[in-house]
């Protein structure tokens, strides 16, 4: 057996695009593909009747086996690498066989503006001749359309203009450059071709689109939780550059520069996202991180992710110490980060940003409650509060009280969560009636999700649904086990659609949430997700999740345990009970059940006062607690079905009130509680938690990122690194690198202009 004849499906784009798994059996000759992906079902139905060896299709899971077969039994799969059309004897498609074009790079040009290579169809390596700039232009179009030029990783399986890679990134050279291509590696070769009508390219993103009024007092509370984590940044890029020197022997003088547009980069490797410099391959633009490198390439028997063959047939490994270097921030190229005034800025004043106590001069006056969040011992003001679960959980019962972010923040640093009670809503936005009319003219269809059962219902018709929400007898039923089923939209709409979809009532949100300082997308000083330059910015939300109660089944959760990357708002915005149910008899119902649900006698209190507001059961714990919950749950539960699963991650478990009791013996204190209608929580980032609906409710969500939870946020990631990899709804959809970048660089200008303005 000498060569495989399956290069088409093992990529990275089809991982990536329809969340396929892969896995290569090489005892049996067999590689195997598993896919939930519905958008990928299409797409193997046509390929179908070419491959008799497809096992089964159904409509919820795909699986495929390929044999593996020697060369000297069947033709391998050949691409035309002129148009990228495949051949007539490769899969799928006909075309006339082509060459094989072999890339070989030539040496540097003389300014070191930009580095070439050249591809030549016979393989030699041809002579350098002068490198007029004039004779070399942008790449505009996909890859595919461009005749004796490599293939990048997605045009070579899927030719999108929005997925190409090489799109004004790649320089293309004519005339007596044809033939050659080559990256730039600074901003003036994308401010030449900005200048010149014919050449369109990537937008700018160094700096914010939208100015903001900060002050002194605010920049100085974010530059205390975000310095330190910059400088991290930085220091692991320069380490990352010399281990990259020493295995390369490439000069740092030739990393080329990628002016990015709205979407993130992925690593290839482990599907985070990129925040500044990496590894890449020029030939077909495979691109890993800094972390993926690394271990790659410090350990050889590493093979917990799989790094993908090149698209150049000549090349078909990725070896680390044959790529290069790749960056997006030109600030932070290592020519200019000895010289830039704003890194500078940050050695200068890293000391004094790095106790509370050593602010001095003319900060020393911001440094009070406003730095400590109450840590000085000085009496707070009077706000209406109180506290519950043993003081786990801090309730504010004034939302409008601008002296709530006093007693917020000090409870917030501590990764508590904190429950704002009666926030100011209109009625009229959230009734059921309202999104039935609103809605009528939008998508007929959509897919929802049986709590009960975990399973996933596509296409449902929109009506359907809240036909069920208004009147019990209408509700679906499941066929296989003959129960009612408790439908939820998940996350809706989908893209940040919101403000477009119901404009009123996402007008309604904002005004309604209390600390709005922390939660605005457009100009919160404390919400540094707000700081990305508007092209890049994440979807964050706001998004609906409308359910119908659980109740009475109290072991089956609304949304089972899982933890965020960012901090999150829930607002409960309406709660109401399906028609032919008796309120009264539900109510009783609730209180006995709740009973038993371990609430302390404070909240079992307020649902016997406002019952009618009741609407869903919490359950939250302390970030701190994670790993300790998580070996119980795997004592408890058992090992994850899936190799590499996680118990909290996976979203696949509920905790019932006879387990956290459990958990309290153990020593992991859940915090349970009740959100009532116009209860707006706010839950850490990293914390474990779960909901139960009492009632058929309606809830607005929105991420952010705290200047307190941003440490933790990032120390998410690193768990959910090799989960991503199994799962790319887990990766790091907010580039929060990127968000410490701009929040500290925008805080420090701030503070440097009013210096200036001031002496």
């Amino acid at each position: 057996m000498n060569n495989i004849s399956l290069l088409l499906f093992d990529r990275t784009i089809y991982k990536r695009a329809f969340a396929v798994s892969i896995g290569i059996d090489k005892a049996n000759l067999v590689v195997n593909l598993q896919t939930t992906s519905p958008i990928f079902f299409s797409f193997l139905r046509e390929l179908k009747h070419k491959f008799p060896f497809a096992n089964e299709i159904n409509s919820t899971c795909f699986f495929i086996s390929f044999e593996i077969v020697s060369s000297d039994m069947a033709t391998p799969v050949k691409r035309n690498r002129r148009n990228g059309q495949q051949d007539q004897d490769s899969v799928p498609g006909s075309g006339e066989e082509s060459q094989n074009l072999e890339l070989e790079p030539i040496s540097q040009s003389e300014g070191g503006e930009v580095t070439e290579e050249v591809a030549n169809s016979n393989g030699q390596q041809n002579e350098q001749p002068t490198d007029p700039d004039d004779e070399y232009e942008f790449q505009s179009k996909v890859c595919t359309e461009i005749s004796n030029m490599p293939l990048c990783v997605e045009c070579f399986y899927y030719p999108k203009p929005v997925l190409c890679r090489f799109i004004y990134f790649r320089q293309l050279g004519y005339g007596s450059q044809e033939g050659r291509y080559r990256f730039p590696t600074n901003k003036s070769c994308y401010d030449k071709a900005k200048a010149s009508s014919e050449q369109p390219v990537r937008p700018n993103t160094e700096t914010p689109t939208e100015s903001r009024q900060l002050t002194q007092e605010q920049c100085v509370y974010t530059l205390f939780h975000t310095q330190h984590l910059f400088w991290d940044v930085l220091k692991a890029e320069q380490r990352f550059r010399n281990e990259f020197r020493k295995a390369t022997c490439k000069s740092e003088s030739d990393i080329a520069l990628k002016m990015l547009e709205s979407d993130r980069e992925l690593c290839d490797v482990c599907w985070m996202s990129i925040f500044n410099i990496h590894a890449f391959c020029r030939r077909c633009g495979f691109s890993v991180c800094m972390q993926c490198y690394s271990k790659h390439l410090n350990d050889n028997q590493y093979d917990e992710y799989k790094w993908y063959d090149c698209t150049d047939i000549n090349r078909v490994s990725h070896n680390p110490a044959a790529m290069d270097l790749c960056h997006f921030h030109e600030e932070l190229h290592p020519s200019k980060l000895k010289e830039s005034e704003k890194i500078f800025v940050i050695r200068q004043r890293r000391n004094s940003f790095s106790s509370m106590k050593k602010l001095d001069g003319k900060f020393a006056k911001f440094s009070g409650v406003l730095m400590n969040g109450g840590r000085k011992k000085r009496r707070l003001p009077n706000v209406k509060h109180f506290y519950t679960n043993k003081r786990n959980l801090l309730v504010l019962q004034e939302p409008d009280n601008e002296r709530n972010i006093l007693y917020f923040r000090k409870h917030w640093r501590n990764a508590l969560p904190v429950l704002v009670q009666n926030v100011k809503t209109t009625s009229e936005y959230w009734r059921p009636s309202f999104f039935r009319q609103q809605l009528r003219s939008g998508a007929s269809e959509h897919d929802l999700l049986d709590c009960r059962s975990g399973e996933l219902l596509y296409d449902v018709p929109y009506l359907k649904f809240w036909n069920g929400f208004d009147d019990r007898r209408k509700r679906m039923r499941d066929s296989d086990c003959n129960t009612t089923r408790h439908l939820k939209f998940k996350e809706w709409p989908a893209n940040n659609t919101l403000p477009r979809v119901l404009p009123s009532a996402c007008a309604d949100f904002y005004s309604a949430t209390p600390m709005p300082s922390y939660v605005h997308l457009k100009n919160a000083a404390f919400n540094l997700a707000s700081y990305l330059p508007d092209s890049i910015k994440p979807n964050l939300g706001p998004k609906l999740c409308i359910a119908y109660e659980m109740f009475p089944n109290m072991n089956a959760a609304t949304t089972n345990l899982h933890s965020e990357v960012t901090d999150v708002l829930n607002i409960l915005t309406w709660t109401s009970i399906p028609k032919n149910m008796s309120k009264q008899r539900m109510h009783d119902d609730i209180l006995r059940v709740l009973a038993k649900e371990g609430l302390d006698a404070q909240m079992m209190n307020m649902a016997r006062k406002r019952i009618n507001d009741v609407g869903a059961l919490w359950t939250i714990f302390k970030p701190g607690d994670s790993d300790k919950l998580r070996q119980y749950m795997i004592q408890y539960f058992g090992e994850a079905d899936e190799p590499g699963g996680d118990p909290i991650h996976d979203n696949s478990h509920y905790l019932n009130a006879k387990v956290r009791a459990d958990l309290v013996k153990n020593g992991i204190q859940p915090i349970t509680f009740l959100q009532m209608r116009n209860d707006a929580l706010y839950i850490p980032a990293g914390a474990p938690h779960q909901v139960l609906n009492l009632k058929c409710c309606i809830q607005v969500t929105l991420d952010f990122v705290s200047p307190e939870g941003v440490n933790r946020s990032l120390k998410m990631l690193n768990e959910l690194r090799k989960l991503a990899f199994r799962n790319t709804e887990l990766g790091d959809k907010i580039q929060l690198h990127n968000i410490v970048y701009y929040s500290t660089l925008e805080a420090i200008e701030t503070l440097e202009k009013a210096n200036s303005s001031q002496t």
